[in-house]
């Protein structure tokens, strides 16, 4: 083969080698372009997440915060629970006490009512059945009591009255008896002392029980003063003798 023709051989060999070489690096060239882009855009990526990585530490941290402080929280609601359920518990208790009171109070007034007879439209007067009672009580105009017994549990009885009138019947003026007067009690044990008008005899009487009793005075005025025949006679502490013995006394001595 002529000497040319290997030269053009080799050449055409060494053309096709340069032409793919040439391709490669071009391609070559173009992957680092890309991979530089590449390399730059990850460093992007990587500084992105270094930063979401420190946001999300402080976010794990506050949200670390946040559980300590709810977790106290739910300790502080559970003891606000408990103590509710306890005053629950009392106020069931104390609703029931206060139906039972209500009740109570509802028979009370029912039994009122029961024993109210009947209370005038006007609101001016009542009359009731059953008993009455009150802290206080006062009455602008006349008190009439048709029982049996009057009891006056006071320490102090005050009346303006200046004349006390007894033994007197409310229905037609009359006495009630031959006899009136005022008892005293002198305590467990001993007679009662009692100041009586006989009607009989036209006279008072002091008694202490059954018995006469005395009379201590400064003064007596009166018309006429009767010693029972027999009795002692005692004047200032002097001892007279009985009746009859002054008597005789007296009448020998005019």
């Amino acid at each position: 083969m002529p000497a040319t023709d290997i030269l053009g051989k080799i050449g055409e060999k060494v053309g096709t080698e340069i032409n793919g070489l040439s391709t490669d690096i071009a391609t070559n060239t173009a992957n680092i372009a890309t991979n530089a882009s590449n390399i730059s855009t990850n460093a992007s990526g990587i500084a992105t997440n270094v930063a979401d990585i420190a946001t999300n530490a402080g976010n794990i941290s506050t949200n670390a915060g946040n559980i300590a402080t709810n977790a106290s929280g739910i300790s502080t609601n559970a003891s606000a629970i408990s103590q509710n359920t306890s005053d629950i518990s009392t106020n069931a208790s104390g609703i029931a006490s206060n139906l039972s009171a209500i009740q109570s109070n509802d028979t009370d007034i029912t039994a009122l009512q029961t024993k109210t007879g009947s209370l005038a439209t006007d609101g001016n007067s009542a009359t009731f059945s059953g008993n009455l009672g009150a802290a206080n009580l006062i009455l602008s105009g006349n008190l009439t009591v048709n029982g049996t017994q009057t009891v006056i549990n006071t320490t102090t009885l005050e009346i303006e009255d200046n004349i006390i009138e007894v033994n007197l019947t409310a229905s037609d003026g009359s006495e009630t008896a031959q006899t009136g007067g005022i008892q005293v009690n002198r305590g467990s044990g001993l007679d009662k002392a009692q100041i009586i008008w006989n009607d009989t005899n036209d006279e008072f009487h002091l008694l202490k029980g059954t018995n006469d009793a005395n009379l201590d005075c400064a003064n007596i005025d009166a018309e006429e003063l009767k010693v029972p025949t027999g009795a002692d006679i005692l004047i200032n502490n002097v001892q007279l003798g009985n009746y009859a013995s002054f008597e005789t006394e007296f009448l020998a001595n005019l």
